[in-house]
């Protein structure tokens, strides 16, 4: 399992060389992210492509709706073993059921290694990564952000 980060450095290293944000580090309680698991990863990014160009509510009924369709957490080869319509009844429009498993059949071929995620670099992991319909630059940073918690990422998508 992956180290959790040293918030607390961060946020003296801040305090040291970015005064101005001294008033948001007094008002907010250090960050509590933890890295997940290996066995969650491929549901988060899974999560990433479901919720695009959705409200919250939305995407977390269909998430849930997923899970209980083809199990919690959520892995690779159960999104192989259904059809694409089968995900469609679930509520993912075609296009999204497409992303869906063609991501799923890249993990299970080992074109895609989610479970030496937390061992490879950010942009090995990008790498493999940015080449699955459905997952953007923006979605693949904010899954090394949240969770692998690599500290040394910024989503570009957010200047």
């Amino acid at each position: 399992m992956l180290k959790t980060p040293d918030w607390a450095a961060g946020a003296e290293y801040l305090r040291e060389h970015a005064p101005e944000l001294i008033p948001l580090i007094d008002r907010f309680p250090v960050c509590e992210l933890k890295p997940e698991p290996k066995e969650k990863y491929f549901g988060t990014l899974v999560t990433g492509i479901v919720s695009q160009q959705l409200p919250p509510d939305v995407s977390l009924q269909l998430l849930e709706k997923l899970g209980k369709f083809l199990g919690n957490p959520l892995q690779p080869q159960a999104v192989v073993e259904v059809s694409i319509e089968a995900l469609c009844e679930q509520g993912l429009v075609k296009q999204k059921a497409e992303y869906l498993k063609s991501f799923a059949e890249a993990a299970v071929a080992g074109q895609v290694t989610i479970e030496k995620f937390s061992e490879m670099t950010d942009a090995e992991i990008t790498k493999q990564l940015v080449q699955i319909r459905g997952l953007g630059q923006w979605t693949i940073e904010m899954f090394l952000l949240l969770a692998l918690c690599r500290t040394d990422v910024v989503p570009s998508a957010d200047f």
